[in-house]
């Protein structure tokens, strides 16, 4: 039956996203663990850093990109990568919060806090099996079981991890009738039914169930 659904539902899901490349990045390198518990923009809200900061001299963010010379004469508003978390650890609270991040700060200032205190912590995570991994970043201050997956999927590249969020639970209520399934129990049937690829379908069925919600109404 469950091989009948995956036929069924697997060509138009693969027909709607023809040039979908999914979002994977190799190896954890901390910016998935900063960007997926926070909200969409939290990279470039880091990036710039803390008007605060800013405003009483201190360098904001993470050193700039050089721009090529044969650039300089544009109007290239100023490039900055995302700060490492040594150097997020060193950002009071209160100058994340500057970043309009919300509770997510002090998330972010207590991560940062650990992960400087442990160097190597997040490379040996990397390597441990799948489960043992999840289970090791849910340890870290508001870091649950969607953000490990991310993390794991996005960060890592570990193609069998199945992030579940609000998308994810609508397209497999309404595809394949997990209506009042905990998200637990969405990611662990995401895992055995698409197996080791798991996190490249979850992609499919999150940018179909947008992209379907995005579609007017038919009168």
């Amino acid at each position: 039956m469950l091989a009948l659904l995956a036929e069924r539902h697997g060509a138009p899901l693969a027909g709607c996203s023809p040039g979908l490349t999914p979002r994977v990045e190799v190896p954890i390198d901390g910016e998935a663990l900063a960007k997926r518990p926070r909200r969409p923009d939290a990279h470039r809200r880091l990036a710039t850093a803390a008007p605060s900061a800013r405003h009483r001299g201190r360098q904001p963010g993470g050193p700039t990109f050089p721009l090529p010379l044969a650039t300089s004469h544009l109007a290239i508003p100023l490039l900055r990568r995302l700060p490492t978390w040594p150097e997020l650890a060193q950002i009071s609270e209160a100058d994340l919060r500057a970043c309009q991040l919300g509770f997510r700060a002090r998330f972010i200032h207590q991560t940062a806090q650990f992960l400087a205190a442990h160097p190597g912590w997040l490379e040996e995570t990397e390597h441990l099996p799948y489960a043992a991994a999840k289970e090791r970043l849910c340890t870290l201050p508001g870091v649950g079981e969607k953000i490990a997956d991310c993390v794991l999927l996005f960060g890592a590249g570990r193609l069998e991890a199945f992030p579940v969020d609000t998308w994810i639970l609508k397209a497999l209520a309404r595809r394949y009738g997990l209506d009042d399934w905990k998200p637990a129990q969405v990611a662990q049937f995401g895992r055995a039914h698409f197996g080791p690829l798991a996190g490249l379908a979850q992609q499919f069925l999150f940018a179909w169930e947008r992209r379907s919600a995005q579609k007017p109404l038919v009168t």
